[in-house]
């Protein structure tokens, strides 16, 4: 008390035993597996820039676009880190230094070493899976590729945008009903993280670069890389969606926040799992534009949540901040969707690197073809004749091969002792002979 007025007040809250308990044990799971989720991104992340290396050299990856990529992802999380500097390192204590110098050091590691890693991962990854997507399905980068070429204004990333916006708020709107449900039957769920929403220099702009960071990050290297270069390698989509969903749960546990609260495990990993499958889907069924679109929505209403119930004046501004960048990527595919023009590059204007990604492909099915007519050209069965067991097997080392087989089957009564009787398989085979030598001129 000071005088008459209350200065300051306590309240205590005594949780039941089991309760307590269940919390520690969701506190101890939680932190096993952000230990786990990190010591995989650090491993992803040698993995994928070892693979980025090694198809540079051979040439088989571009860096223009990444480096466009880069550049945009790393910006847009030294942004977020500078706009919330204010609450930076608020728990942390180093030795005897004051807040001013423990604020400086965290916000160093932040953006040279945690937001830097994570930019060349992304940047690898944005390499390797553009390569492979341009491979194994055409037209999931043409609204990407308007927007990377400052071409804001086409009926391409307009229907994406459009597409991902209704997909995202169709998405919370589920979500929001099943918080509602959980929290009704007294499910454990974990309150929404603030993101240091309310510490941050312009409140408004927070929601927006945390979700711009999580959707490019989570859409560059667990779709447009893993299932990309998954579908590549192996040439089953099964495999590609089935990693794709490992890699995104895995990451996402210690990188990406659950929409409007989180989970108990195992609750929480089945909820990821099914927010990676519905991405895998938006980016199978569209482009990736798409799922990055839905993915935005998702994170940054989630993310802008505290801000848009509060009631505080210090706010108003803020919440019309937040409410102009939503609605600016709207805006633009709303006009390019009306306008109608869509992209596509002219082989003029089409850049180095895509150029050789598309000979690369072209390549491949002429290679493809090849295979197909050669394999063709040899026998569909073997000779069965009694006392014998006659095989042939024809497996090239690459793609096509230049041998040939054929059974002949001769009569020494006749064909042996008699030069003009020819048997007609033996004919058959010097045909295809003959045009097989004809395929390998070509």
């Amino acid at each position: 008390m000071q005088g008459n007025e209350v200065a300051e007040f306590r309240e205590g809250i005594t949780l039941d035993r089991d309760f307590t308990a269940r919390l520690s044990d969701q506190f101890t799971t939680a932190a096993l597996l952000v230990t786990v989720s990190m010591v995989a991104n650090f491993l992803l992340f040698f993995f994928v820039v070892i693979l980025f290396l090694r198809k540079y050299h051979e040439g088989e990856v571009g860096t223009r676009t990444a480096m466009l990529v880069f550049m945009g992802y790393f910006g847009i999380s030294v942004l977020f880190v500078l706009n919330q500097y204010p609450g930076l390192g608020a728990s942390t204590q180093v030795g005897d230094l004051n807040k001013t110098y423990v604020r400086l050091i965290t916000l160093f590691l932040w953006v040279f070493v945690l937001q830097l890693f994570l930019g060349v991962l992304a940047f690898s990854a944005w390499s390797v899976g553009e390569s492979s997507s341009r491979s194994v399905w055409a037209g999931k980068m043409n609204a990407m590729d308007a927007f990377l070429t400052r071409k804001f204004f086409t009926k391409n990333g307009g229907e994406s945008v459009l597409r991902g916006y209704g997909w995202g708020f169709a998405l919370l709107g589920i979500h929001t009903a099943v918080i509602a449900l959980a929290v009704k039957t007294r499910t454990l769920v974990f309150p929404l993280d603030l993101e240091g929403l309310a510490e941050s220099y312009v409140p408004g702009l927070q929601p927006l670069l945390v979700a711009a960071s999580a959707a490019m990050f989570g859409e560059i290297v667990t779709r447009l890389f893993v299932l990309s270069y998954a579908r590549e390698r192996t040439r089953r989509l099964w495999v590609g969606i089935a990693l794709s969903i490992l890699v995104w749960c895995v990451t996402a546990i210690w990188m990406w926040e659950t929409p409007l609260g989180r989970f108990a495990q195992p609750w929480n990993l089945i909820v990821l799992a099914v927010y990676g499958g519905v991405f895998i889907y938006l980016f199978l069924r569209h482009d990736l534009l798409t799922a990055l679109a839905a993915h935005f929505v998702i994170v940054a209403v989630s993310v802008a949540i505290p801000l848009l119930v509060s009631s505080a004046d210090s706010f108003t501004a803020n919440k019309w901040i937040f409410a102009a960048g939503l609605a600016a990527p709207l805006v633009v595919g709303t006009i390019g969707y009306v306008r109608g023009r869509r992209f596509e590059f002219t082989p003029e204007a089409m850049p180095e690197h895509i150029l050789r990604i598309s000979e690369r492909v072209r390549m491949a099915k002429e290679l493809e073809i090849a295979r197909n007519v050669q394999m063709s050209l040899l026998p569909k069965e073997h000779p069965k004749i009694e006392g014998f067991d006659i095989a042939g097997l024809c497996i090239p080392a690459l793609e096509v091969g230049g041998d040939y087989f054929d059974f002949g089957q001769g009569c020494p009564g006749s064909n042996l002792h008699d030069p003009d009787e020819r048997d007609p398989a033996v004919e058959r085979g010097r045909e295809r002979h003959a045009k097989s030598r004809a395929v390998e001129g070509e």
